[in-house]
């Protein structure tokens, strides 16, 4: 199997240690490899920090909240009644999520 590169030029530069080591923490707060976080940078793009995982865990617990409250609302549709106290607790979690996610992203 061959393999054809789609980028055969390479460029050769040095920083003194103090810009590698900016470089560097920029680029492991995105996530990306030193590649990707350049070419963004070249095509004018500036790289966001990855969110922490806290975010991803709010954003978690956020979906499985929807998830409830879908069910409860095609129950509500099938038996053309509300399950009220179920409803509460599902209004109460968002609540807490929303509060949970906007003091992660505060944070950041």
């Amino acid at each position: 199997m061959i393999i054809i590169r789609k980028r055969n030029n390479k460029i050769v530069f040095y920083l003194d240690d103090k810009e590698l080591d900016k470089l560097t923490r920029n680029i492991q707060k995105t996530g990306l490899s030193r590649e990707a976080y350049i070419r963004m940078i070249i095509f004018g793009t500036v790289p966001k920090e990855r969110p922490s995982a806290d975010f991803f865990e709010v954003l978690r617990q956020l979906r499985m909240i929807g998830n409830n409250i879908q069910q409860v609302a095609i129950k509500a549709n099938t038996l053309n009644l509300i399950d009220a106290p179920m409803y509460r607790q599902n209004f109460s979690e968002i609540q807490n999520m929303v509060g949970n996610l906007l003091s992660v992203m505060n944070k950041n």
